[in-house]
């Protein structure tokens, strides 16, 4: 476990929004802005998109509980909820009908954060700030940069706005750099800096569409005196011109917390194509399907009470170049860990250089090299700890499977061909107890590997996690 310390200040609180009109419901409600008000802008925008007002009664509790988050209001910080009695002139459906409208509050304009982090075998520090609204279009620029030991450097700087103060039409623009240390699965150093830019629409639906521009160049170097012929070979600087489509269906009932879903599903898939103005060229697949259910069972052995519930998740990708030669590492997937397929090290699936060769200097069965085609499966039974489900922890079961191929990429035939490892899974199965803290989730695991390659990284015992994504 990490032991975090952190220090903050804040600078110059965002004016509160006067509250929004009353207005007749309808299109007509929708106005045009007046350009000399800022607040007004800000108001009407919200209503227009995110916030419609006024609502009719029998879409208020949708509303209050949509079935996914719809769109991206970074600004903004909370919504009260003020229900209100329609004037007679304007009411619409009934005399004096209540509506309820949706004052916003914005965030602090500036925010600077420093934090320091020590445990788990890494040390890192990091600067952190924000500033948004700072234009008067709900617009935001946040920055980040830290230093670490596994990390060794790593700054971001990503300016956002909504298109004509429309949240459902967000465009995003940014660079960024990192350094990390590969050391512990492939005996290299990867840097990487480049620049990113997309726009993210959301339709009537609320399903989100991503389009995305990326060129990064991308240098692997700094090799250990233990690395392997492989990965000497990929030891050069690449670049990369892509553009890359996302999209994202959810409809979870709890996407924020997904250890609490009852029911929905999570569909993401991405396509991105690299081509001219670089040197990596290459079409890419992926695509990730999660469904929760909830479990309810009566037997008087062991019966099993509110808030248990089951998830599925399914996950998989193919990479295949255009050129004929085999891919370049920093475009591979890496699988394995307590994040994916769990009691198995962190990427340590897959083929490695040195497998029939004995282990490496780091302990390892050789360098992991990645993949060009992947999938994996995760299941899952959590429920309440104690039999009270209010509490942040809870406790599950799991199993999961998956593997990866590296490609012959000379040839469709060839390609095929080395497809077969991925009709070989490495399987595990445990069970441990989960705990939510915001948006980060904390793992703690007992199990072993049920089936594993001679050549696979694995962790028996206990193994602890600690992200965002879980499989």
């Amino acid at each position: 476990m990490s032991a975090p310390a952190t220090s903050a200040f804040e600078v110059d609180s965002a004016p509160q929004l006067p509250d929004p009109p009353l207005s007749a419901p309808g299109p007509s409600s929708q106005r045009d802005v007046p350009a000399d008000s800022t607040d007004r802008i800000d108001e009407e925008a919200l209503k227009k998109s995110t916030l419609p007002n006024p609502y009719a009664p029998f879409t208020f509790q949708r509303r209050l509980r949509p079935p996914s988050p719809a769109t991206t209001t970074e600004p903004v910080e909370a919504v009260a909820v003020d229900v209100q009695e329609l004037p007679d002139e304007v009411a619409a459906e009934g005399e004096g009908e209540p509506v309820p409208t949706f004052p916003p509050k914005l965030k602090t304009r500036y925010f600077l954060k420093s934090s320091t982090d020590v445990g788990n075998g890494e040390a890192s520090a990091s600067l952190q700030g924000h500033v948004v609204h700072f234009l008067g279009g709900l617009e935001s620029l946040q920055g980040s940069a830290s230093v670490g030991s596994r990390t060794r450097r790593a700054i971001d700087l990503n300016f956002t706005t909504p298109i004509r103060w429309n949240p459902n039409r967000v465009f995003s623009a940014g660079i960024f750099s990192f350094e990390r240390d590969n050391s512990a699965y492939s005996s290299v150093r990867e840097a990487v800096w480049g620049g990113r830019a997309s726009l993210m629409v959301v339709d009537q639906m609320g399903d989100q569409h991503e389009f995305v521009y990326e060129a990064a160049c991308r240098n692997i170097g700094r090799l250990a005196p233990s690395a392997s012929l492989a990965m000497r070979q990929q030891a050069r600087t690449t670049s990369k011109s892509s553009l890359a489509y996302n999209y994202t269906r959810d409809s979870r009932d709890s996407p924020l917390e997904p250890e609490y879903c009852t029911k929905g599903s999570l569909l993401r898939t991405m396509l991105e194509v690299a081509g001219p103005g670089g040197d990596a060229k290459f079409v890419k697949l992926g695509a990730e399907l999660t469904t929760s259910r909830a479990v309810r069972w009566s037997n008087q052995i062991f019966p099993l009470g509110e808030g248990w519930s089951t998830t599925l998740t399914a996950r998989g990708g193919l990479l295949r170049t255009l050129t004929g030669q085999s891919s370049h590492f920093p475009d591979r997937v890496q699988l394995g860990g307590p994040t994916s397929v769990r009691m198995f090290a962190h990427n340590g699936l897959g083929p490695k250089s040195n497998g029939a060769g004995g282990r490496s200097a780091n302990g390892n069965w050789g360098d992991s090299l990645g993949g060009d085609a992947h999938w994996s499966v995760g299941w899952e039974l959590g429920g309440p700890i104690w039999g009270r489900p209010q509490l942040p922890l809870k406790w599950h079961i799991f199993g999961n499977a998956g593997q990866l191929a590296l490609l012959n990429q000379t040839s469709t035939q060839s390609a095929i061909e080395s497809m077969k490892r991925l009709t070989q899974p490495s399987i595990s199965a445990g069970a441990g107890l989960v705990f939510r803290q915001g948006p980060l989730r904390l793992e703690v695991n007992l199990g072993v590997p049920l089936v594993a390659h001679r050549t696979d990284n694995i962790r028996r015992g206990f193994q602890v996690g600690i992200g965002i994504d879980f499989l």
